[in-house]
């Protein structure tokens, strides 16, 4: 079963696409901001994150930057912005895999994923 860390500082929005995650066969990993998200981390190892950009405290591009970090053990993980802010994301493409607008459709959720999904599972794997 693929695992999903969601993060997202609305609340409503957790909730909801974490339940038409589960009821497509993900299992969802939640978190409210990055800070919860990088405690997540500690217990289990997400296939693919998907992350909105602005956030309280730890926002999305301090996230990212932290797991991008030369021999991180999740530099490797597929990560999905899902925001409607477009501010600080000049020159951060490097920080994320994909990046898709709100409000989207759930449909767009899950392409987005599986195209990131689909491109890790063909890079060989790196050695640590």
């Amino acid at each position: 079963m693929t695992t999903v860390l969601l993060i997202d500082d609305e609340p409503d929005t957790l909730s909801i696409y974490s339940m038409l995650l589960e009821m497509a066969g993900y299992r969802v990993l939640k978190a409210l901001d990055g800070a919860q998200a990088l405690k997540a981390l500690e217990t289990a190892m997400p296939d693919v994150i998907v992350t909105d950009w602005m956030m309280p405290g730890i926002n999305g591009k301090s996230f990212c930057e932290q797991l991008r970090q030369p021999g991180s053990a999740y530099a490797g993980i597929p990560i999905l912005v899902a925001s409607a802010a477009m501010e600080g994301l000049e020159g951060a493409q490097k920080l994320y895999d994909e990046f898709l607008r709100k409000p989207l459709l759930f449909d767009e959720l899950i392409s987005g994923m599986e195209r990131m999904l689909s491109r890790s599972r063909m890079r060989p794997h790196e050695e640590p």
